[in-house]
Formats: C-alpha cells, sequence, structure tokens
C-alpha cells in the first residue's frame, strides 16, 4: 500500500503519538470498517458435493472463515465453493461469480443448470459458486422446517379463510422461532449471518484462490450482496450485473403486497392488448378477483397431473389463498408468464386440468431439488438482521388493506407482521439504521428487471439506479424474477457485458426474443400445453422459493 505521508525516521513527540491514536480512535468509532479477516484464508480441494457434470471440469473444496469478524472469538465455519472450469484454452483470466437469491438459496448444486443457462458466460470464462454461510453444502446448514406443504419457502394453505389467518401466522412464528433458538442453542451466532459478512467470505474466497478483480452477477438477494460488496470492496469488482435488483432502502416483506399486485395489473393490460388472450379471457381482473371469492368459499379439488406420466397423482384442495399463493410463485418464472392468463380463465371455468398440470410441476420440481436447497434459518437471520425490523406492524396491515387483491400473500409468515414477532423472539430485532441506506458506487453496473416481477419491481431497478452513476437498465418486457435465467438474449448481453464493461452491450435481441406470446385456445390442447409447462419445468428449480 502506498503511503499517505512518507514516514520519518525522527521519534514524534509523545503528544503528537497521543493525539494520532484519539483520531484513530475516533475513526474507528464513526467509520467503523466492513468486516475483515486477519489473514487469507485456506481454501482445500475436496471431492464435489454433486454428480459429475458431462463435458464439464469441475474443482470443488471447502472455504474456512471466521462466522464472525465483528465480533472475533477463533470460531471457524465451511463453505462448499464449485468452479467450473470455462472450456475455452484462451479463456480470460477474470472469472465471473454467480451469487445466489433467497437469502439461503443453496448454490453449489445449481451447477449444471447454470453452466447451461450461461453457457456464453461460461465459453469465455470459469464460473465461481459458492454456497452462501447457513446455505447448502456449507456447515452449519441453518434448516427449518415450517411444518407445512410447501412450494420453496411459500406456505401451500389450503381451505383456509381470512378468520383462519391469525392462526395460521402464529403457527409459523413458532415454528420459526422454535429453530431459531435451537440453532443459537447449537452454538451458531445468527447475527452474524448477514450480507457484511457474506460479502467478506467472498473477498476471502477471491484471496484464497488467487483471482485479481472478478465478475459479478446477482439474482433476487444476490443483488442485495453484490451492492454489499460494492459498499465495502468496490476495487475488487471488474464488472457488476444485478438481476432483479433488490436495494437496501426498499422492504419487500410489505412492499411485496404492491409488487404483486402491479404484476396483476401489468398481466391483466397485456392480455387485453392482445386479441386472441382479450378474446379468450376478457376482463382478466375481474375473473381473478371472482375466482378467488368462489375458491374461499368452496376450495376445488384439484387433480395433480404428473408432468411425465400425464396420470393423476392425487387430489389437492384448492382454496382462493392457496390459489393466489400459485399465481404468485408462478410470476417469478418467464416461462410461467405466456400461460398465466389460460391458468386464471380455465380455472375460473372449472377446467382444473391446466391447474392440475401445473401443480404436478411446480411440485416435481420441489421434490427433485435436494434436502436443505431453502435454508429458511439462513433467510429469516439475514431478514432479521438487516430488513424486516425496519417495518412496522402498521405497515403490514397497511399494506394488505390498499392492495386487497394480494392480500393472500399476508397469510405467509415472511409478508406479514408476525416476522416481526419472529426477529424479537430469536433477538435480532435492532438492526443498524446504516442498512437501510442506498448503496453508491462508479463501478460498471448492468442492471435487468423483469417488468412481471412480483417482488423486485421494475421501480427497485430505478431507485438501485439513481446512486449508480455508471449504471444502465434492460428491461425485459413479460419478465419475470431473475429474467437472464433462460434468455439467450439477456445471458449474450451480460458476456459482452464482462468482455468489455466500460461498453453498453447490444441488447436489441430483447425485442425479438420478448415478450413471449400468450398460450390460448386453440393452440392450448392439452398436449401444447404440457410442452409449454415441460418447457417452463427446466428453469423451476431457479425459481421454485
Amino acid at each position: 500500500m502506498r503511503h499517505l505521508i512518507s514516514p520519518v525516521r525522527s521519534r514524534p513527540h509523545l503528544s503528537r503519538l497521543g493525539t494520532l491514536l484519539m483520531i484513530g480512535v475516533l475513526l474507528v468509532v464513526l467509520f467503523p470498517a466492513a468486516p475483515t479477516t486477519r489473514a487469507v484464508v485456506p481454501f482445500v480441494p475436496e471431492p464435489c458435493p454433486i454428480p459429475a457434470i458431462p463435458g464439464v471440469q469441475v474443482d470443488c473444496g471447502y472455504l474456512t472463515v471466521p462466522e464472525s469478524r465483528s465480533q472475533f472469538t477463533g470460531k471457524t465455519i465451511r463453505l462448499a465453493v464449485a468452479i467450473v472450469r470455462s472450456p475455452n484454452p484462451n479463456k480470460a483470466p477474470d472469472p465471473f461469480l454467480f451469487l445466489q437469491g433467497g437469502p439461503g438459496g443453496a448454490t453449489v448444486v445449481l451447477a449444471p443448470i447454470l453452466a447451461e443457462l450461461y453457457a456464453p458466460i461460461l465459453a469465455q470464462r470459469d464460473l465461481i459458486l459458492m454456497d452462501q454461510r447457513g446455505t447448502g453444502f456449507s456447515q452449519p446448514h441453518l434448516s427449518c422446517d415450517l411444518g407445512l406443504q410447501q412450494i420453496g419457502r411459500q406456505a401451500l394453505p389450503t381451505k383456509l379463510k381470512r378468520a383462519h389467518l391469525p392462526d395460521f401466522i402464529q403457527f409459523q412464528v413458532d415454528q420459526l422461532v422454535s429453530c431459531g433458538q435451537e440453532l443459537r442453542a447449537a452454538g451458531n451466532d445468527l447475527s452474524a449471518y448477514n450480507s457484511a459478512e457474506n460479502a467478506a467470505d467472498f473477498e476471502d474466497l477471491r484471496l484464497a484462490l488467487g483471482y485479481g478483480p472478478w465478475n459479478v452477477l446477482g439474482g433476487s438477494y444476490g443483488t442485495r450482496l453484490a451492492l454489499s460488496m460494492l459498499q465495502f470492496r468496490q476495487e475488487t469488482l471488474r464488472s457488476v450485473v444485478l438481476d432483479s435488483t433488490y436495494p437496501p432502502q426498499a422492504n419487500f416483506h410489505y412492499e411485496v403486497f404492491g409488487s404483486y399486485n402491479r404484476t396483476l395489473n401489468v398481466l391483466a393490460d397485456e392480455c387485453a392488448a392482445d386479441a386472441a388472450c382479450n378474446r379468450a379471457y376478457p376482463n382478466l381482473l375481474q375473473t381473478f378477483d371472482q375466482l378467488y371469492d368462489r375458491l374461499n368459499a368452496s376450495a376445488a379439488q384439484v387433480p395433480i397431473i404428473d408432468p411425465n406420466t400425464q396420470q393423476i397423482v392425487t387430489y389437492l384442495p384448492v382454496s382462493g389463498v392457496t390459489f393466489s399463493t400459485i399465481v404468485f410463485q408462478l410470476f417469478y418464472s418467464t416461462g410461467a408468464i405466456p400461460i398465466m392468463p389460460l391458468l386464471i380463465g380455465e380455472t375460473s371455468k372449472g377446467n382444473y386440468i391446466p391447474l392440475g398440470i401445473i401443480l404436478g410441476a411446480l411440485l416435481t420440481a420441489q421434490e427433485e431439488q435436494p434436502g436443505g436447497a431453502q435454508a429458511l434459518g439462513m433467510l429469516m437471520a439475514v431478514q432479521c438482521n438487516e430488513d424486516a425490523p425496519f417495518a412496522s406492524r402498521g405497515d403490514f396491515v397497511s399494506a394488505r388493506h390498499r392492495y386487497r387483491r394480494a392480500s393472500a400473500l399476508a397469510f405467509q409468515v415472511f409478508f406479514n407482521e408476525g416476522m416481526l414477532d419472529v426477529c424479537e423472539g430469536i433477538g435480532l430485532n435492532d438492526p443498524d439504521p446504516a442498512l437501510n441506506r442506498a448503496i453508491t458506487s462508479d463501478r460498471p453496473i448492468m442492471i435487468i428487471s423483469g417488468i412481471n416481477d412480483p417482488i423486485t419491481s421494475p421501480e427497485y431497478a430505478e431507485t438501485t439506479a439513481s446512486t449508480l452513476p455508471n449504471s444502465f437498465i434492460v428491461f425485459y418486457p413479460r419478465g419475470g424474477h431473475v429474467p437472464s435465467i433462460g434468455s439467450p438474449c439477456l445471458t449474450g448481453a451480460i458476456a459482452a457485458f464482462m468482455t468489455s464493461p466500460g461498453e453498453r452491450p447490444d441488447t436489441s435481441c430483447v425485442a425479438r426474443e420478448a415478450p413471449l406470446p400468450f398460450v390460448t385456445p386453440p393452440a392450448a390442447t392439452g398436449k401444447k400445453l404440457t410442452r409449454a409447462v415441460n418447457k417452463l419445468s427446466r428453469t423451476l428449480p431457479m425459481h421454485v422459493r
């Protein structure tokens, strides 16, 4: 490091030393540094915990890091790492790092699908994956079980009515608080499971692997993590891609009601503007509202259809709350949005086959994910450490009353004021106000936003960009959450951006690729719908959250 003041040989006066020490103390108190590691921590190669990927070299191992750098006790944790090697013999020396969402989502297990979906980038540089602390194959794994049938982290409440909301939420609160207390009793410092420590882990990984500045691609919560990396050590980031941005000054816990409501409105407007869609399913919002009320009054018995055999395997009671929860989850996937008017319209007519096919695909994707794919304990810790407590109980109540069409989300504890009880119950309810402030940086940043994203709305992209002067936004028509997944156009643009971060890549292909056309009768035959759902299933493991 270059000295700002050249060292002198003469011994400074004691009073000057005292002054310097006092200034140093004040600087530490007023401007605390990001968590840092005392030395480069070891990376130990180990066999991969995932099956081999045909034709792709993957090297794995574990990185050992302090559990807490801000309150260092000597305790360490182990983080699972996978390095997916580029097949290019002249690959770029700077790899790209994928930051998973959630928080709590597993990463290493996704190596096969990420290698496929981001092939244009892998053709130029290595892909670095690490299970974030508390997730995936990392140790410890902060898992919690809600004790409910779920799709990802979304509980599937069946036969529930509004009157059941308090008891249903209290059950989830009790489950999570009990889990959090058990995790603490097992010796886990839940206060250390946050974005700052998480970002420091990746810096330790960069140093341990011997890389210079690298390229970062974050999706969903991964964008919040990337923003933390920008805040603390932006000089180590060569380029940054934020797909479906979640800025620190936002709070999805209650803002999700407005986001989901907006997405339903956008879908209805798009269907109304499409002649075939409007002819098949006019007045889509009114249809949705009527269906929601009818199913809450009397749940439908929906046949669950195996996507592989096309056979009915069971029946699931679907209330209005359940149906709305499924619709919300489906909006995450860009591939699902073209069949959403059909799903709403046909279910309203009493034709439950499309819903049964889609539910079969969702539940199959859930079953095929390995145990621990979603670490709810990590999700709970991160959100309590830096997000949920910034909301008030009134924020939740006002949001769901203002956006009644999205009110079914209140049955999820993460979108309910009960989340504040969870944070209080595990002792994580007093976050630093600095965690709620915008991040500024002059690094080159590409921001991607799906127009139909139900949780990180396009407004979040604009909010994030407002304090990042060297950023630009690519809006993806009829795009869901993290639309770069499954988009050859966006992955190609990302690859070009990582090659030349100072230049905005050509994204004219977006207009040729999107929006995907709506699936409507007579095209929506059983076989064609199944093909559409099978295509959707390819990316479902990335979206079932």
